[in-house]
């Protein structure tokens, strides 16, 4: 009988077993009917999975990434190492936010590799509220203090003055 025990075990390892997820593909500006690179857009990056815990899965969060567009509206953020032991994570699909300042990000107008921005409709008010929501991303230590994003481009330092921007347009 240790046959098919040992078989669905490692079955659940494989399965849980982390491996490196390196997100790439292309930001657009959707402006009238015309579709053109977005070049600047700042692109966050989760990973993430769940973990068993007693009687319920706990979200996991495995590392974050900031990156821009370049002039091409081309972006690719290779995962960073884990912030943490992903040993039995069931990984999430990496979670991508792309921001610009006045424009929106167009969900339901993207296809695999591509994110869409349009002109915002949000107010001032509503702006800054969404710029206040920005700087809680990243990942939290055991304590729930957020860690700064793993930056390969050195782009944090814009990100942060650009939502400040926002947030005193109020």
């Amino acid at each position: 009988m240790a046959g098919p025990r040992f078989a669905l075990l490692s079955l659940l390892l494989l399965a849980a077993s982390a491996h490196a997820e390196d997100v790439a593909g292309v930001v657009y500006e959707a402006t009238n009917a015309a579709r053109v690179p977005s070049a600047n857009a700042f692109v966050i990056v989760h990973w993430a999975g769940r973990r068993p815990n007693f009687w319920h899965y706990e979200s996991v969060c495995i590392q974050a990434a900031i990156g821009r567009s370049d002039a091409q509206g081309r972006v690719a953020i290779a995962e960073p190492p884990p912030l943490r032991s992903t040993f039995l994570v069931f990984r999430d699909s990496a979670a991508v936010t792309v921001w610009k300042p006045g424009f929106d990000d167009a969900y339901e107008l993207r296809r695999p590799g591509e994110w869409i921005l349009v002109p915002t409709k949000m107010n001032a008010e509503e702006r800054a509220s969404y710029a206040d929501a920005l700087t809680s991303l990243g990942c939290a230590d055991a304590k729930g203090f957020l860690l700064p994003f793993t930056d390969p481009q050195g782009v944090l330092p814009d990100f942060r003055r650009a939502l400040d921007a926002a947030r005193r347009a109020r």
